[in-house]
């Protein structure tokens, strides 16, 4: 009897480690696609920002909405000279169909609830199962949400817009992987609005800089703290 319980303990041990083995494959994989993506975008931002910088924003924002498997990717900014009317910049949809007119005039008219969730929420805004209350609910219900998180976007240390992150077909919880993920995009898309449409001399003070770093023969990191 002690043999076999042995016997048995030390496959249960095995399998164990092997499943969380399996698991820690699984998270690097996700981790790498990740990091690809938000590299890509940088390098996107180097090559081609100055002249199309919505194709390039359209482009990450597909990127992602595929890796994560949600519903739709969608940024707006204020529009030009008003500083509190918001318009639809940029739109992806994992079905292909244009946004419905609930994203486009009705969502914007009541940004300031999403601006008021992200101020309590410490920087985001999210919903989900997790942390979903019977008001929340409603609010994302009005446009066919299941869960949804936003970030705000900044552009000469205002703000300029706000970066959605959105589930339809099914409940979900984000993940703290997720919600760090979804944080550097949006990131990486208010550097792209910063170097397009930022002061002209933030643009000039970089492009000195990435001069300078280029003429270095070793890797330089620059952190922005």
């Amino acid at each position: 009897a002690e043999m076999i319980s042995d016997y048995v303990y030390k496959n249960m041990v095995v399998e164990v480690e092997s499943a969380k083995s399996r698991g820690a494959g699984t998270k690097l994989r996700e981790e790498l696609a990740r990091q690809n993506i938000i590299n890509d975008a940088l390098s996107r931002i180097n090559k081609r920002i100055a002249d199309n910088v919505d194709s390039v924003i359209e482009e990450t924002l597909r990127d992602v909405g595929v890796h994560l498997d949600i519903d739709k990717v969608f940024l707006y900014t204020f529009v030009k000279g008003s500083g509190k009317e918001y318009k639809l910049r940029s739109y992806w949809d994992a079905t292909g169909e244009n946004s419905k007119e609930d994203i486009l005039k009705l969502l914007p008219e009541r940004m300031y609830m999403v601006e008021n969730g992200i101020r309590e929420g410490g920087g985001q805004y999210v919903v989900d199962n997790s942390v979903m209350t019977e008001e929340t609910k409603l609010n994302i219900m009005r446009y066919n949400f299941k869960a949804v998180v936003a970030y705000p976007i900044y552009l000469n240390n205002k703000l300029y817009g706000t970066m959605f992150f959105a589930e339809s077909k099914s409940e979900r919880v984000w993940t703290s992987d997720e919600l760090r993920f979804t944080k550097s995009i949006t990131l990486v898309v208010q550097n792209m609005l910063e170097n397009a449409e930022g002061d002209e001399n933030i643009r000039v003070v970089n492009k000195h800089l990435i001069e300078t770093y280029n003429n270095f023969k070793v890797g330089v990191f620059v952190r922005d703290a």
